[in-house]
């Protein structure tokens, strides 16, 4: 059975890739083609800036509705080219899916009426048509100044804290219904999923399945081991399962991009050495990182 990517971006209806499918290959968490990343210049609006929801109950594939206020570091885009989402990890770091930004592209942050700009680059294996490289969905954006009053998520650090049958927490905004449709509202969500699968190689996918899952809008999302105070990002958000050779039936397996991986720790580390900026969870010279 192939395994192929199905991308994240966010989708109100059926994607537009028509390239024939077998049942049981992935697409990418965001709207449009996952092998294409979208133009230069998606604007990312910090998820801290909503207003909670009011007893509202949508579920997003098993999950539940999240209090953005919990989730400071977090940042959304919605476009025509497709909705994801990013992780501040670091005084001026900025991580989310290469598939969700054009390689050397500029972004836009905006937090509390300000707005910054970050530079943005893929990690060297990204290959959006190919079945490893499109594993390393990893970009790195350094941002032109810090985010005051935003406590970067730290990464783990230890491969080892990830195990099969171990639980992950996923986040996002994607749609809520196995077809694509529904949800990228504009609500945060969560929901506990269980590993199925590690890294190995130059395979990065921790793949997950059970309780929640991925869904077009949460591309570029953050992973966690827990959810409280301590907790720790593990992942990117990459790609999920589709059960449908020729459109949209999404399955319970998804697919995020770790952040220990051989790949993946190299990536971040390199980039972090390049532009002399520190990554919290990784350097313990980290500064305004989460407790």
């Amino acid at each position: 059975m192939i395994i192929a990517a199905l991308a994240l971006a966010a989708c109100s209806q059926t994607p537009t890739d028509n390239a024939s499918r077998e049942s049981g290959e992935s697409v990418a968490a965001s709207q449009g083609n996952a092998t294409e990343p979208p133009a230069d210049g998606p604007a990312f609006d910090s998820v801290g800036d909503l207003t909670p929801p009011n007893e509202l109950q949508t579920e997003l594939r098993g999950a539940r509705v999240a209090d953005p206020r919990n989730w400071p570091a977090s940042f959304y885009t919605q476009s025509v080219g497709g909705s994801c989402t990013a992780s501040i990890v670091g005084d001026r770091v900025l991580l989310t899916a290469a598939h969700c930004v054009a390689n050397g592209a500029a972004v836009t942050l905006r937090k509390g009426g300000a707005t910054y700009r970050a530079m943005c680059e893929h990690a060297p294996q990204y290959q959006g048509g190919s079945a490893s490289g499109i594993t390393a969905d990893y970009a790195l954006c350094a941002l032109d100044r810090p985010v005051p009053g935003v406590p970067a998520e730290r990464v783990n650090a230890r491969a080892a804290a990830l195990k099969v049958n171990g639980e992950v927490l996923l986040t996002g905004f994607g749609c809520t219904t196995n077809q694509g449709t529904g949800g990228n509202d504009g609500v945060y969500r969560i929901g506990e999923t269980t590993i199925k699968g590690l890294p190995a190689g130059t395979n990065n996918d921790i793949t997950v399945s059970g309780g929640a899952g991925l869904c077009f809008g949460d591309s570029g999302g953050p992973a966690f081991l827990g959810e409280g105070r301590g907790r720790v990002q593990v992942s990117v958000n990459s790609r999920v399962e589709n059960r449908s050779p020729t459109g949209v039936d999404l399955g319970a397996k998804s697919y995020l991009s770790s952040l220990t991986s051989a790949q993946g720790s190299a990536f971040l580390s390199d980039w972090s050495k390049r532009n002399g900026l520190r990554i919290c969870g990784l350097d313990p010279q980290a500064t305004t990182c989460r407790p």
